[in-house]
């Protein structure tokens, strides 16, 4: 870790923004080969939590890839007086796009996460005392799959296709191979289908049925292994 020479502002206005971050909500599914799985919360989530109390007290965050040391480089700059605090986070570049994504996309979380403090929380308090529940058999893409259940489907995506939203927001539409439109309101889930439509591999995408169509939580990349989180 590397800091400004002096960091006391930056300090205090972390400390402020600390105290309005809002819950990390852990949203999504992940599975890792066919027997189990896990939800985590994304990347758009955890920004979600965390920027607006940043932008706040004039904390800015900027990630990016150096490739000259193969690192990704997380820092916190103080807008009025340019103190900073960057971490680095290597990287093996030498992936195929589609794993440099994903590794990229586990980077920004998870460093983020570590360098502010804060924890991924389960979306019902109860659940973490809960005991854990039988595994069930996964549902498959099917007309007749109970509303609000897990589907998957093995595709390749055709197209990635964008709209702004009214709230600000933006409304992710996957066309796959199998005829049928696939919907995201998450960024990274977005990136990884167009990563995934410019490499030509087949997917792996669970969906949930709503009034907004199919409604994609988890896009797996079946050439490559998921990275354990």
């Amino acid at each position: 870790m590397t800091t400004s020479e002096n960091c006391t502002e930056l300090w205090g206005a972390l400390l402020e923004a600390r105290k309005h971050f809002r819950p990390v909500v852990k949203d999504s599914l992940a599975q890792i080969g066919t027997g189990r799985s896990y939800s985590y919360a994304d990347l758009s989530t955890l920004l979600d939590a965390v920027q607006p109390a940043l932008l706040e007290q004039g904390v800015i965050l900027l990630q990016a890839v150096n490739a000259d040391t193969s690192c990704l480089l997380t820092r916190l700059i103080h807008a009025a007086t340019g103190q900073y605090v960057e971490v680095p986070y290597p990287l093996n570049l030498e992936q195929m796009p589609q794993a440099l994504g994903s590794a990229v996309t586990y980077a920004r979380r998870y460093q983020l996460l570590a360098l502010l403090g804060v924890a991924a929380e389960d979306d019902d308090g109860a659940t973490a005392q809960a005991p854990t529940p039988e595994p069930r058999p996964r549902a498959s893409a099917s007309s007749d799959a109970p509303a609000g259940a897990l589907e998957t489907a093995r595709v390749v995506v055709r197209d990635v296709r964008q709209k702004a939203l009214t709230n600000g927001g933006t409304k992710f539409t996957i066309v796959a191979s199998d005829g049928e439109t696939y919907t995201s309101f998450k960024r990274d889930l977005a990136e990884l289908a167009k990563i995934a439509k410019a490499s030509g591999v087949e997917v792996e995408l669970v969906f949930r049925r709503s009034k907004f169509g199919r409604d994609v939580v988890a896009l797996h990349d079946l050439s490559q292994p998921e990275p354990p989180l």
